[in-house]
């Protein structure tokens, strides 16, 4: 399993109390630098490591995130998959301003969001520059170490009648705190308050072929069974879907009761702008031949088969038992207690109640899995009687299910 990372660098009011976190791309676990090859690449990277794998609340624990943007990501439709209220977009100092970047700046921000310019320096490159987005920007982060200290209070003066917080950079001291504090800084981030700090959790990632054979379904207007369809063949592609629909912006008062619900709330352009996303992360592997994987797609297709047969063929229960079936084995994909990893999901009350207590018709199916796999054939047969399923049909399923699978192994 691989492990994943991502740096955290606080940002403090002049209380010294956390106001935010700087959230940075990191590639390893004891170098406290990133090396970036591909800046949109990393961009993606620390979006999806944030979102999916360790959790935005996890992360911020209500404070505000910083996330550095590139002009590339500005201009794209991914940009839009950050929630708006729990982030800022802190424009790289190397980014190119131009009347069409301003327009874009200006179009999200009447939407809600906010922005802070990094790494900036009292120079004229600079301000020729970044001069158009000065009024627009929400945080401006001054570079203290590039100050010229003996006129800072006049600098500033000039900058605080602008409509942004000025925050302090590499603050490394005491002193330069008291200093920058004295000159009428808002907002302070460096060493003397806390190094980045690394953060590791382990992930494993979809196969990147089916994530791009999503995305071209979509491209060519396939129907949403089709594309369901895919996604239940992958229970990693599905963990990780349910787990950015509801750790994002995206706030439903339903919960979440298959994959086919949760593509129907977020649509179809936000869904295919989360995989393209994916892709620019993703490092690729393929765990189409794990026992692991083979034994949940299995159980879903079972899950499935009983359902229909207990509830006369209603698809909306079938496609809840399949999600069932996927994730009952999650704790064993990912390496972590069952019930952290599916309260992460905001699934429908039903579905959590029988992934983690076997409650309700849902988690006697599920049941029955467990007690044919265990062969522990005297409950098998107490439960099947419960949901007045006879021993043959129960068998049936099963070897439809494995019949299925093969299908599948020989179709990928």
């Amino acid at each position: 399993m691989e492990k994943i990372f991502i740096g955290r660098q606080p940002i403090v009011d002049s209380s010294q109390s956390i106001y935010g976190y700087e959230m940075l791309f990191r590639d390893d676990k004891y170098n406290n630098i990133a090396m970036i090859e591909d800046a949109f690449q990393s961009i993606a990277m620390t979006l999806i490591n944030i979102f999916e794998r360790f959790g935005v609340e996890s992360l911020l624990n209500n404070a505000t995130g910083f996330i550095n943007v590139n002009r590339d990501f500005l201009l794209s439709e991914f940009v839009e998959l950050i929630p708006k209220d729990k982030f800022v977009l802190e424009i790289l100092e190397n980014t190119v301003v131009d009347d069409y970047l301003v327009s874009r700046v200006c179009e999200l921000k009447a939407s809600g969001y906010k922005f802070a310019l990094d790494d900036f320096v009292f120079d004229a490159d600079y301000l020729d520059n970044f001069g158009k987005l000065l009024d627009k920007v929400n945080y401006i982060k001054v570079e203290y170490p590039r100050v010229k200290h003996d006129n800072l209070s006049v600098k500033l003066k000039i900058l605080n009648k602008l409509p942004a917080k000025l925050l302090a950079e590499k603050v490394e001291t005491f002193e330069e705190y008291e200093k920058c504090k004295a000159a009428g800084f808002h907002l302070f981030q460096g060493f003397f308050f806390a190094r980045p700090t690394i953060l590791e959790t382990d992930t494993v990632d979809p196969s990147k072929l089916t994530v791009i054979k999503v995305i071209n379904m979509i491209n060519k207007n396939e129907s949403i069974k089709k594309i369901v369809d895919i996604f239940q063949t992958n229970p990693v592609l599905s963990y990780n879907f349910l787990k950015f629909v509801n750790s994002a912006a995206f706030f439903f008062r339903s919960r979440i009761k298959s994959i086919r619900h949760a593509i129907s709330l977020i649509g179809m352009r936000k869904l295919q702008s989360w995989l393209m996303l994916l892709s620019f992360a993703h490092k690729g592997k393929n765990a189409v031949n794990s026992p692991l994987f083979q034994s949940a797609v299995v159980r879903a297709k079972m899950m499935e088969f009983v359902a229909s047969k207990v509830f006369k063929n209603d698809e909306e229960k079938k496609d809840t038992a399949f999600l069932i079936g996927l994730f009952s084995l999650v704790d064993v994909l990912f390496n972590k207690p069952k019930s952290e990893l599916i309260r992460m999901l905001g699934l429908d009350d039903e579905i959590e109640m029988a992934l983690l207590h076997y409650e309700g018709i849902f988690g006697k199916i599920l049941k029955a899995l467990e007690y044919d796999e265990f062969e522990v054939y005297d409950n098998l047969l107490m439960v099947l009687n419960e949901l007045n399923i006879d021993y043959n049909t129960f068998s049936e399923a099963k070897f439809n299910s494995y019949s299925w699978l093969n299908e599948l192994m020989s179709s990928i």
